[in-house]
């Protein structure tokens, strides 16, 4: 234990790693910090890293799931350019189908 009462042990990060920053963190984080730090035996600085890696991976996945939507929102805008009733070429065919077997991909991993 630290003179701040912080937990240390042997998965803390190197000090050198990455960026340093000075922050202030809301409440209602810091207490959720403190909690996985205990859990954890890690400092609460590298429990919060660990969230803030969480919140990241979290974003680029919903980054995706967008840029999926946006893909597949522009497809269907293609197939239905030249108005109702009009069957897909076999290129738009082509491209839905990929756009799902990469969904069904994603859903198995």
């Amino acid at each position: 234990m630290t003179s701040s009462g912080q937990m240390h042990s042997g998965v803390s990060r190197p000090r050198n790693a990455g960026p340093r920053t000075t922050l202030r963190l809301p409440e209602a984080l810091a207490a959720v910090a403190q909690q996985v730090a205990a859990r954890d035996g890690v400092s609460r600085n590298d429990a919060v890293v660990r969230l803030a890696e969480l919140g990241a991976a979290h974003q680029q996945r919903l980054d995706a799931v967008a840029a999926r939507a946006e893909e597949r929102l522009m497809a269907w805008r293609g197939c239905n350019r030249t108005g109702a009733g009009r069957l897909p070429t076999a290129d738009e065919l082509e491209v839905a189908v990929a756009a799902a077997r990469l969904d069904a991909d994603e859903e198995d991993e």
